[in-house]
């Protein structure tokens, strides 16, 4: 018994540890989700009543770099009277 729960930890571990690790960049709409949260969720439109909200968002990162990313967001919505949300992104 004591063998082969031996060999079960050291497989789990053998997968585990040897398992490559990746570092993933954040998506940078979901970044600026206080800002616009209509970026991370379109059920969002229409949450204030009868106003129109209007949000652009414009990111630059590493500006001296060739190629570097930037992220422009534009999104309107608006609340009719028959409370039916509408969105524009």
């Amino acid at each position: 018994m004591n063998v082969s729960k031996t060999i079960v930890v050291l497989l789990y571990m053998l997968f585990v540890y040897a398992t490559p690790v990746f570092a993933q960049q954040l998506n940078p709409s979901e970044t600026q989700f206080f800002i616009n949260p209509y970026l991370a969720n379109p059920a969002l439109a229409g949450m204030k009543p009868q106003e129109i909200v209007i949000n652009s968002a414009y990111r630059s990162q590493w500006d001296k770099v060739p190629g570097s990313p930037k992220t422009i967001a534009f999104t309107a919505d608006y609340r009719s009277p028959n409370n039916v949300g509408l969105g524009l992104n």
